[in-house]
């Protein structure tokens, strides 16, 4: 179930959205929040199941990590829909080259798609040729 929706109206992100706790969960906008809240219903529908907060990706050189303490990608969730497939997501207001060249590393290395989602209430992707 899922609860009230607090937006700390002092706490903004970079991109001037605001940080926002719900279920106890911190969110980096109201909107993730919001897609969170949205896929929470979908997944107590039976629509989706295993609905999972930030997926994390080493991003690797040869196997290795980059740099010294290594470079991390977390999408924003990830579960699995109605076909069986697994599913990325990344909840962008506002996308930027650092984060489109990091998820292009991801989607190369792990031989996965990352869905970039604009609207709270986006239809749930399903992968070409599966």
């Amino acid at each position: 179930m899922v609860t009230k929706l607090r937006t700390h109206p002092k706490r903004r992100s970079k991109y001037n959205s605001r940080i926002t706790v719900l279920d106890g969960i911190t969110f980096h906008s109201a909107n993730e929040a919001k897609r969170y809240a949205y896929l929470k219903v979908l997944e107590k529908a039976g629509e989706i199941s295993n609905l999972k907060l930030q997926p994390k990706f080493a991003i690797t050189a040869h196997g290795k990590p980059i740099g010294k303490r290594g470079r991390n990608y977390y999408a924003d969730f990830s579960y699995i829909n109605n076909k069986g497939q697994t599913i990325y997501e990344d909840f962008k207001g506002h996308d930027n080259e650092v984060s489109s060249l990091k998820r292009d590393m991801v989607e190369g290395l792990y031989l996965i798609k990352i869905h970039v989602i604009k609207q709270i209430h986006a239809p749930i992707p399903v992968l070409k040729g599966s």
